[in-house]
């Protein structure tokens, strides 16, 4: 499963020109930083030290000793038009997937087949988990000194006969590219937390789960807040959350998530349920469809609520925000108000963040902050800190440029630690405030969806329950027979 990607790698035309007009100058050009960047070992700006140890130079022999050479001499003798300076490139494997001497066998044939018209130099790094291949490609040719395109072709064509590649070599093709996932994200779900993709994913199992036909798992699906859309004559299913207006195609949530896959799930349910049991989804859905307002608030949720109306509103707002997703109750009383884990799937995603929502409620507590207005007050005070912080900071650096003395060099490094120290929670602070502030129509729109959707799923498994069926729309005794079985 090899992913790729070329960008170009840019110079001024001043410093190209110098590179090309004075050889005694090479060791400085940007040329020479990418190929010293994928050919050897020393990259400590990037990722510390690493050791290569395959490396190949395709169509560089006959024009010098080393690819550096090799390329300023095609350069130098064609001339290098505009701003490009190399192509870097990287195919990347799954770990585990290939050896290093295959890896660097593929790369070489991808260098030789994609960009057989100039030169390149291939080097296999063996640093990381998953092995990949780097390649510093000459945009000039050595043929005919013509330059390689630098528009999109230039990256579905690689990534075309990299894909013939791997097939003819048996390692897995990616199907359907998923892009670049955003860094939060990534390392929200490789620490376990709720994101946006994980919550989908965990909705469509419990809806599977649950269903016996296509109407059965869309309803399940709507009732945990999404809305799932088959595209049927179209080129891929979608879903997306009830209140979002751009939808994610299933497939980027797993390559196991496909049309066949749900229907072989709901194939294996109607063989499995008894008529029984298929025949209470119409009953629990028309029970849905009639709501009555069975709904009442108990004595603490209602002088809760009336104390969270006493507070300045954005103080009121962040205090309801931080109960519905989770996080401690800031106005509780002896009396416990009933606790509901967050039902909107944009609620359940923030519990990730309860720690920033509760920095942010102490803040507001301490400063005395109720406002919008207060808030920014207390942001343009903070900034003001922060500046003078900096710029004393500033001097402080100065002042040891040209300092001999090493008993006072160390007396001011100290201060500058101590400002440093001093700066790093004003500057959360800061942060954490914008962040309330550009976030309160969100969050405002977020608590009336979940207060709504909470109220449906009290009334809803209020009816159920009354009428002999669980939450889930299954009749107890039929449930019941079946975790018999």
């Amino acid at each position: 499963m090899a992913t790729t990607k070329i960008w170009p790698v840019y110079d001024s035309l001043r410093r190209v020109l110098d590179y090309a007009n004075n050889p005694e100058k090479t060791e400085y050009s940007s040329l020479r930083d990418v190929i010293h960047y994928a050919e050897n070992g020393e990259k400590t700006m990037l990722t510390g030290k690493e050791t290569v140890y395959l490396t190949t130079a395709v169509n560089c022999d006959f024009w010098g000793d080393t690819p550096l050479e090799a390329m300023q001499t095609v350069q130098n003798h064609f001339g290098n038009r505009g701003s490009i300076v190399a192509f870097h490139a990287y195919q990347s494997f799954r770990p585990g997937e290939i050896t290093p001497e295959e890896c660097h066998k593929i790369g070489v044939f991808l260098a030789q087949t994609a960009w057989d018209r100039h030169q390149v130099m291939v080097a296999t790094h063996l640093n990381c988990g998953h092995l990949h291949n780097h390649f510093i490609i000459n945009p000039i040719s050595h043929i005919d000194g013509k330059k390689l395109d630098s528009g999109y072709k230039l990256y579905w064509d690689m990534r075309y006969r990299s894909d013939i590649l791997c097939r003819q070599f048996e390692k897995s093709v990616i199907k359907n590219p998923k892009g670049k996932t955003p860094r939060n994200i990534y390392f929200a779900e490789k620490n376990g937390q709720a994101t946006k993709y994980s919550l989908m994913r965990e909705a469509i199992e419990k809806a599977l789960d649950l269903s016996v036909g296509w109407s059965d798992f869309e309803q399940h699906l709507y009732d945990q807040g999404y809305q799932f859309y088959r595209n049927e004559g179209r080129k891929y299913p979608t879903i997306k959350r009830i209140n979002d207006t751009k939808a994610t195609r299933i497939y980027q949530l797993g390559d196991e998530y496909t049309l066949d896959y749900i229907q072989e799930r709901l194939d294996e349910n109607h063989s499995q349920f008894s008529f029984t049991q298929r025949s209470s989804y119409g009953a629990y859905y028309h029970m849905r469809q009639n709501r009555n307002g069975y709904y009442k608030k108990t004595p603490a949720e209602y002088r809760r609520e009336q104390a969270v109306k006493q507070l300045p509103p954005l103080l009121a707002l962040l205090v309801e925000f931080i109960y519905l997703i989770g996080g401690p109750d800031l106005v509780a009383y002896d009396t416990p108000s009933p606790k509901y884990y967050p039902v909107t799937p944009e609620m359940r995603e923030t519990t990730r963040k309860l720690e920033m929502y509760s920095r942010q409620a102490i803040i507001m507590g301490r400063e005395k902050l109720g406002t919008k207005e207060d808030v920014d007050e207390f942001l343009e005070r903070t900034e003001t800190k922060i500046v003078t912080l900096e710029r004393k900071r500033k001097e402080l650096y100065n002042s040891i440029r040209r300092e001999t003395d090493h008993e006072k060099i160390d007396s001011v490094k100290q201060q500058i630690y101590a400002i440093s120290a001093e700066l790093k929670p004003l500057r959360r602070t800061r942060t954490d405030m914008k962040k309330l502030l550009e976030r309160s129509g969100v969050m405002a729109e977020q608590v009336e969806a979940e207060h709504k959707a909470r109220r449906e799923y009290i009334e809803r498994n209020y009816k159920l329950t009354s009428r002999g069926f669980d939450e889930i729309g299954i009749p107890r005794k039929s449930r019941d027979e079946r975790s018999d079985r």
